[in-house]
């Protein structure tokens, strides 16, 4: 696996913050990343468009080789619904792991892209047992944003019928 995604809390480093303000709650997730040994070889046009993301905020500290991740998922309930802090936090915390999810998918395809392109042979770029490393990581996030969409649909489903 090329992008672990770690969630560790620490007294000191929480990574989850909730808020709420009147109807909204939000959750902002922060994670880290060990960034691979070949990052600073990433092309660059690949690297602007991870240093042009919006939906979440990555901060590089190449002194340990690792990436920071904020992402803020957002729960507004409307005037009419019947106010659910807990439901808001789950439905904020799910649509915030959404976005990380997402943007590793699409890292992991951009990059599968490249070197698939550059490395020609039946595993694509590095062999690490079944299939391409970067191939498995593809695989993975778009498993997880899946999952993640459908848990934000049963959530919104939940609050529909309760």
């Amino acid at each position: 696996m090329i992008f672990k995604v770690s969630f560790k809390e620490t007294k000191d480093n929480p990574s989850k913050v909730v808020y709420k303000a009147g109807l909204n709650v939000n959750v902002v997730l922060k994670g880290k990343v060990e960034l691979p040994d070949f990052w600073p070889l990433v092309p660059p046009e690949i690297q602007e468009w991870v240093a042009n993301q919006t939906k979440i905020e990555l901060f590089e500290n190449m002194s340990d080789n690792t990436l920071t991740i904020f992402s803020e998922g957002v729960a507004k309930c409307r005037k009419d619904d019947k106010y659910d802090s807990l439901l808001g936090e789950r439905l904020a915390e799910a649509r915030a792991k959404y976005q990380i999810y997402k943007f590793f998918y699409n890292l992991c395809d951009k990059l599968y892209e490249y070197y698939s392109k550059i490395l020609f042979g039946p595993h694509g770029v590095v062999d690490c047992g079944e299939g391409s490393c970067i191939g498995r990581d593809l695989k993975k996030y778009e498993g997880l944003y899946i999952k993640e969409a459908h848990h934000i649909e049963e959530l919104l489903a939940s609050k529909e019928n309760g």
